[in-house]
């Protein structure tokens, strides 16, 4: 038996109150899902615009800085949301601290990782313009 196991229901639920994290990462999470809202309907106009456009049509569109912003605003927004909602699911399901630490690591990486690699290719895109890619 535990001291636990001695405590009145009250002082049990006393110790499970709330961490005072949870408004903030919510407040993110609503945040990144607002700009893709925008992010998104912008990427699905763009595309259906350019559907029938060839492969160095579409480089060169993407060769505008405009374009590549906002593509790389996407990115950003669609990475951002991705590991807020899955750091969730992992801090929710995975009991061991030390699993729970190495997936969330792992998950960051992913996710700084992902961006970085979209502004690389945008960059080269920018400055390589559609001659050069293949």
């Amino acid at each position: 038996m535990t001291q636990r196991d001695f405590q009145t229901p009250l002082a049990k639920a006393k110790g499970l109150g709330t961490a005072h994290d949870g408004v903030h990462h919510w407040i993110h999470q609503r945040i990144s899902a607002i700009a893709l809202v925008f992010l998104g309907l912008w990427l699905v106009y763009s595309l259906a615009c350019h559907g029938d456009d060839s492969y160095a049509d579409i480089v060169t569109w993407l060769a505008n800085p405009w374009t590549a912003g906002f593509m790389f605003l996407f990115v950003v927004a669609v990475s951002y949301h991705a590991v807020l909602g899955l750091q969730i699911i992992v801090e929710d399901y995975v009991h061991t601290p030390k699993w729970r630490y190495a997936n969330l690591v792992v998950l960051k990486m992913v996710m700084i990782g992902l961006p970085t690699i979209s502004l690389f290719f945008l960059i080269k895109i920018l400055l390589l313009g559609e001659g050069n890619i293949q």
